[in-house]
């Protein structure tokens, strides 16, 4: 919703300035550009929100290409530039050295992006966010997106991470929780074969650690 919301009601905004004849030929221009980068976010979002769909439907299957993590890192920060200026938060890239490794990039980042995205709306203002990624020792893949805000309780997680057939829905969250984001990555992770883990505290921030295979 919130990746729904955001840029159809900025173009909303945008587009009313433009037909009330407030701006010069110059800002129409500039709000224009702003508008067609709202308008490819939400494109991709609705591809995500499409892939998602069809995991629950067991009708999606991984294809597993070669990817630059730091190319995919910057990507994830580029579509989210805009949401970062607006809280004027710095989203930090942290790699041990270049990696290179095989996975279905579609999956990996609708995965990183909700990840980012829950970062960027639950971090406080002139804040950051640090994404690291790093190879261990036994060749998987540790991915680690972590950011310094409100942070989550014990039972959200545990309402994230429970994988029984009584584990509580996205419903059991707040409309300000952080819930039905990070179970749609779980499935994802899952569907590639990895795992995830989360680390918070109340107000401590929070720290997802994503361990993926390689090959």
């Amino acid at each position: 919703v919130h990746d729904f919301k955001t840029p159809i009601n900025s173009i909303e905004g945008m587009l009313d300035l433009i037909i009330k004849g407030h701006l010069s030929a110059k800002e129409a221009e500039e709000l224009a550009n702003k508008m067609q980068h709202y308008v490819a976010q939400s494109k991709v979002s609705i591809d995500q929100l499409i892939v998602w769909l069809k995991s629950q439907m067991g009708a999606i299957s991984t294809t597993k290409t070669q990817i630059d993590l730091k190319r995919m890192f910057e990507k994830v920060k580029t579509y989210h530039m805009r949401l970062s200026e607006q809280k004027n938060l710095s989203i930090n890239i942290n790699l041990t050295s270049t990696i290179s490794f095989y996975s279905d990039k579609e999956l990996l980042f609708i995965i990183l992006n909700n990840l980012i995205s829950n970062a960027i709306k639950f971090s406080p203002r002139n804040g950051s966010i640090d994404l690291h990624g790093t190879m261990k020792a036994d060749k998987n893949l540790l991915i680690t997106v972590a950011d310094h805000g409100k942070g989550m309780c014990h039972k959200q997680i545990e309402a994230i991470l429970d994988t029984s057939d009584h584990a509580p829905t996205a419903s059991a969250f707040s409309e300000t929780g952080t819930g039905l984001g990070l179970i749609i990555c779980k499935e994802l992770i899952e569907k590639l074969s990895g795992s995830i883990k989360i680390e918070s505290e109340e107000n401590q921030g929070v720290k997802i650690s994503i361990i993926l295979p390689t090959t």
